[in-house]
């Protein structure tokens, strides 16, 4: 065994071209699963540091002004930390500003202390820090230990100075002054529990039922609501609420599946071409006495010598080349301002678990290479008969096609006939790559738009409020005779009051329910019908089988709908309470003529998980709802220009990706990180495209050769090799297309999207297009270097 595994070295060291090429396989495999460790480990710990800035290292909140409740929460031995906030609106003259009031700890945990100037921070009620321009605008002179009174007649004494303070937390209030919490107001608290898992949920539970207990408690039903975004952090999910954060999980197992999956077969691909190399070699050691047993040991051996080198060098690439990402994403605004930094790091068991499953997935490549070889007869190694073993009959065309096709056609389907398991294992190799591509590109796309939903950015750069239903032209004019390029898309929405027929519905409803009507604009409507095969009208609605959210114990419906028809609604009104009567009054409102079913959209905000929702068309809307107040939304490049503009005409308008300017610097991060990825596997997959095809190449020298002997010229091998590699390239498309679109589906089912499932089209075209540049490119090189060559040398049969 020991003379083997020496013999078995010197190969190796003999051939580093192909010992380099299996290594690098091994490598960019290691590389990958470390990647998706590394990268998630330390956007994880970055999340969670960013949540703790943001909103909060609390488990769950209470919001409440009762002094029980605070004696219930300091008594509970399973409480760990509680601290207070509340936010207050003064009114000073004409001026008005936000205070944030908290206790000692909350000034801690919101490093309150960097935003003082002068003074200290408030120790009591009576107590406030305030900002100098706002007294500087209202034209107040008072100094540290001078008293403040508002227009609420509280009196406060100032005992520093301080800068505006932006909170993080959904609100983003920007306060002027602090001051020290009054617990007989109203307050939220913020309780963090000793036990982090999910036994919070249960403990939460208890007190809910404490609390509804108590006499003091008038409503039916009291709410304490969880910190999802930091329990998700940590792995404690709430059930319902934090789907965006299991989606991630799940998309990243079925991406190491992938990963694990296509490395064994590209390694397997590696290997085999080694171990093919290696044929006549073992088989002269098996004609000096070595055993099956021997010759198996030396391919597993092989393996075990490149895996200790490539599984190190994998792990170690992994760690620089993210942290080189990391030191540039470290530079971005969104971190600065937060005082935060993502570092690379992974968790000890993910670590163990790479190189575990590297060593694993290796050893399960080499199985079949290390069975074939430790059985094949050593005549046939040393004379390498079992290379090609196709049976005449195989090779003939059917008359139909000798018709048909040219001399270059047919001898292209004949060498792909001829090569027989090696024609299958270039086509399950193209196959892979074309896999791996689309599977990258959907697992980018749906990671990405699920991060997006999470974090609420939207697909619109402006938004106008507040315009009458009647005179949304003028606005349409604005945005036409603009300078600035622009697209954009309107939305009304009016709730009403509808009789319904509930045999419609999939769950128990009552006969008289609440439906959202919204209206889009007509052309985005018409498309909608377009779309759906539906005729357009302007008394027609749209619904989709949306899931929804029951209020009253927050059961969600996966589709709500067994049909649909005009005659699901059979009334519809709108309630009002008369003024002068002060009894409900109805206005009734017009009945579609027309009810279709479309496939879900967001598109255009189209989505309300309590409500159903009713798409309707403009002119429908304008006459049932002239008066309603309107929202239109605005897609522009340049944001700020237009932004300015609109409000120079007095419009209502909001500049949603300036306000949203760290989420959209957060997102790229994600994107660059996730297309980083998605370029690796690419790599991987060319890498595995050149080695294949190169080693074809390498294996039909002599076959070219005799094409040469007999009078082939260079251009004619050309346009046989090109239909050749159509004929793989057309073969690898057909049969990883189902393979796709099945993987596609699978990530499109596991993420948050409301859209209709398309496959990435576009993504197919390019990985065909690509693999067959690539093939294409390489038959031409390895011909170029071929030309090169003796055509009687090459024919000769060395060992």
């Amino acid at each position: 065994m020991k003379i083997t595994n020496t013999l078995t070295l010197r190969y190796l060291k003999a051939n580093k071209k192909r010992s380099l090429l299996t290594l690098l396989c091994i490598m960019v495999s290691v590389i990958m699963m470390s990647c998706v460790g590394i990268a998630f480990s330390s956007g994880k710990a970055y999340y969670k540091s960013y949540i703790e800035k943001t909103r909060g290292d609390y488990h769950y909140r209470i919001v409440d002004n009762r002094q029980e409740i605070i004696d219930l929460i300091k008594d509970d031995s399973q409480v760990d930390e509680y601290y207070f906030s509340c936010t207050t609106q003064l009114d000073y003259q004409d001026s008005q500003l936000y205070m944030k009031s908290g206790d000692s700890l909350y000034f801690q945990k919101k490093g309150l202390y960097d935003y003082i100037i002068d003074g200290r921070l408030p120790v009591n009620k009576y107590e406030i820090v305030i900002t100098p321009e706002f007294l500087k605008m209202n034209h107040i002179d008072k100094k540290i230990g001078d008293q403040i009174t508002f227009d609420n007649q509280q009196t406060y004494t100032i005992v520093g100075f301080m800068n505006s303070y932006q909170s993080q937390d959904f609100m983003e209030y920007i306060y002027q002054a602090f001051s020290y919490i009054d617990l007989t107001q109203d307050y939220t608290m913020y309780i963090k529990d000793k036990d982090v898992s999910k036994n919070i949920f249960q403990h939460v539970q208890n007190l809910n039922e404490k609390i509804q207990n108590m006499e003091s408690t008038t409503s039916s039903k009291y709410y304490i609501p969880y910190n999802s975004s930091y329990l998700a952090v940590q792995n404690i999910f709430e059930e319902g609420l934090t789907a965006g954060y299991t989606d991630v999980y799940h998309m990243i197992y079925i991406m190491i599946g992938i990963i694990s999956f296509v490395s064994v077969m590209i390694i397997y691909q590696a290997f085999h071409l080694s171990t093919t190399d290696r044929i006549q070699y073992l088989g002269m050691l098996s004609s000096v006495g070595a055993t099956p047993k021997q010759k198996k040991c030396s391919v597993y051996f092989e393996g075990f010598i490149l895996s200790i080198i490539a599984i190190p060098f994998g792990i170690l690439c992994s760690f620089i080349g993210l942290n080189i990402a990391f030191s540039f994403a470290n530079q971005m605004k969104i971190l600065k301002d937060l005082n935060l930094s993502i570092h690379t790091q992974i968790s000890p068991l993910y670590l163990c678990l790479v190189i575990i499953g590297s060593f694993l997935i290796t050893f399960i490549a080499l199985y079949i290479p290390a069975r074939r070889i430790s059985k094949i007869s050593v005549m046939d190694a040393l004379t390498k008969s079992d290379e090609v073993k196709v049976k005449k009959k195989r090779l003939q065309l059917n008359r139909f096609l000798s018709k048909f096709l040219n001399v270059s056609w047919q001898l292209s389907i004949k060498n792909y006939k001829r090569q027989g398991i090696k024609s299958r294992v270039i086509i399950i190799s193209l196959m892979l790559s074309m896999i791996i591509f689309v599977s990258m590109t959907s697992f980018g796309k749906n990671f990405i738009n699920t991060v997006k939903k999470e974090s609420g950015i939207h697909d619109y750069d402006i938004s106008v409020s507040d315009v009458e239903m009647k005179n949304r032209q003028d606005v349409i004019d604005i945005l036409n005779n603009s300078q600035y390029d622009n697209d954009y898309y309107l939305r009304g929405l009016e709730f009403v009051n509808v009789d319904i027929n509930p045999d419609y519905l999939t769950y128990e409803s009552p006969k008289t329910i609440g439906i959202y009507i919204q209206c889009i604009d007509d052309q985005r409507f018409n498309q909608l019908c377009e779309d759906n095969g539906i005729q357009p009208s302007n008394d027609l609605a749209l619904t989709y089988n949306q899931s929804l959210i029951l209020s009253e114990n927050e059961t969600e419906i996966s589709s709500v709908y067994k049909k649909m028809d005009r005659n699901f609604i059979q009334d519809m009104y709108i309630s009002y309470l008369d003024d002068e009567t002060e009894k409900e009054k109805k206005l009734d409102i017009q009945n579609f003529q027309d009810i279709q079913m479309i496939e879900t959209s967001d598109e255009y905000n189209i989505m309300n998980p309590y409500e159903l929702t009713f798409i309707v068309s403009t002119d429908y809307f304008e006459k049932e709802f002239g008066s309603t107040n309107i929202e239109i939304y605005i897609q522009t490049q340049q944001h700020e220009q237009l932004n300015q503009e609109l409000e120079s005409y007095g419009l209502s308008s909001y500049d949603e990706t300036s306000a949203n300017q760290e989420r959209i610097e957060f997102m790229t991060i994600v994107e660059i990180f996730v297309y980083g990825f998605v370029t690796i596997m690419l790599i991987f997959t060319l890498m595995n495209i050149l080695n294949m095809m190169s080693a074809s190449i390498e294996k039909r020298k002599k076959e070219f050769a005799m094409f040469m002997s007999i009078g082939m010229s260079v251009n004619d091998m050309k346009k046989m090799l090109w239909k050749e590699s159509s004929i793989y390239g057309i073969k690898s498309f057909v049969y990883s297309l189902p393979f796709c679109i099945i993987i596609e589906f699978l990530l499109y089912n596991l993420s948050f999207n409301t859209i209709p499932f398309r496959p990435s089209w576009i993504a197919y075209l390019i990985s065909f297009i690509v693999m067959m540049i690539v093939m294409i490119l390489t038959f031409k090189l390895g011909l170029n270097c071929f030309r090169k060559q003796n055509i009687i040398e090459t024919l000769k049969d060395d060992m």
